[in-house]
């Protein structure tokens, strides 16, 4: 695939919402990559030879699944999510607040751990009394953060 061939396959998804549209495509719905791969009328990285080829069949994929995810939430109100290992699932409306909810929190302990691990590494022997504060100021705050996280979570 050129460089050329990778902008051809830039747009692809504006087909492919019609078909899936036309196909019915309704909550709770799964399609697997290999479907979407086919719809999209993108070549399978397994079916390449060359690493560029297939980083720019993943990356085609990738830009294209993101506009139709963006499409059928914005016009459809249907949340299209990932499912490791298969392909994709259109959220039924009962549990997608849940998700996406819990979706933030993940997203949420994980920059906290990010940042938690950031500001507990410091070299505190190059820092001045001032930074030593901000740096302490600011671990204090993250943990009071991270407490009244804990406290403000359904389990």
């Amino acid at each position: 695939m050129s460089e050329l061939e990778y902008v051809k396959y830039k747009d692809y998804w504006k087909a492919a919402i019609i078909e899936l549209r036309e196909m019915g495509l309704s909550y709770g719905d799964r399609i697997t990559h290999e479907d979407m791969y086919a719809l999209l009328g993108i070549p399978r990285p397994k079916d390449l030879r060359s690493f560029d080829d297939i980083k720019k069949s993943q990356l085609a994929y990738v830009h294209n699944v993101e506009c139709i995810r963006r499409e059928l939430l914005e016009d459809d109100q249907m949340d299209m999510q990932n499912v490791r290992g298969f392909g994709y699932e259109i959220v039924k409306p009962e549990v997608q607040t849940q998700k996406a909810v819990g979706d933030l929190m993940d997203e949420i302990k994980r920059a906290m751990r990010k940042t938690a691990k950031r500001i507990s590494y410091v070299d505190m022997s190059q820092l001045s009394a001032e930074e030593q504060r901000e740096n302490t100021d600011a671990r204090a705050r993250l943990s009071f953060f991270r407490k009244s996280m804990r406290k403000g979570l359904p389990e």
